[in-house]
């Protein structure tokens, strides 16, 4: 299907719905992480193309239903995602919505009072990535 007018505002109904799909270990959109990497609209069905942050991601399952329920609510047709092997870093992210939203970036001084922003800390004692503090660490 060409990309007409109609198409690219189904896209972009699509893509303003994903961004309320979050990671939930990074708590920023899936598509301000660039997660997204593609939303391809045929006649009968769309298909979104994505990628995780990890490979082998023990909640890839959870984001990929995330992603098409919030997707097949905003169109009226079947969605289908599928997961590229393309690996995530971090130079994929919105740097303007990520320095807004978490304090990351060239101007986080200035979002030094987002309380909402605790940058995960490595516990050595557990030997892994913790969303938090951890008092036991």
């Amino acid at each position: 299907m060409s990309e007409t007018k109609v198409g690219r505002s189904e896209v972009e109904k699509i893509r303003e719905a994903l961004r309320t799909v979050f990671d939930p270990e990074i708590g920023m959109s899936v598509v301000d992480m660039g997660l997204i990497r593609e939303i391809v609209l045929t006649e009968e069905a769309v298909e979104v193309k994505m990628i995780l942050t990890t490979p082998f991601c023990p909640l890839a399952h959870m984001i990929v239903s995330q992603v098409q329920v919030a997707a097949e609510k905003a169109v009226d047709r079947p969605v289908r995602v599928t997961l590229g092997t393309e690996l995530w870093n971090p130079s994929m992210m919105n740097r303007e919505r990520a320095a807004q939203d978490r304090g990351i970036g060239q101007n986080s001084h200035k979002n030094s009072g987002n309380r909402r922003f605790r940058p995960p800390v490595f516990c050595s004692r557990s030997m892994h990535l913790m969303g938090g503090y951890s008092p036991g660490c």
